[in-house]
């Protein structure tokens, strides 16, 4: 078994603008499949 990622292919710095996390989040959504997704674009067209 190998760690998550390891396949994949070296990211470059500037897709990272700032990696620190934020003090607080006014939503998170866990998951991009077809209810994540569906869920963020109804936030984003909706209330953001």
């Amino acid at each position: 078994m190998t760690a998550p990622g390891a396949d994949l292919p070296h990211h470059p710095d500037f897709l990272w603008h700032n990696p620190e996390p934020k003090s607080n989040y006014d939503v998170v959504i866990v998951g991009g499949g077809g209810h994540g997704l569906a869920t963020a674009h109804y936030l984003a067209r909706n209330h953001g």
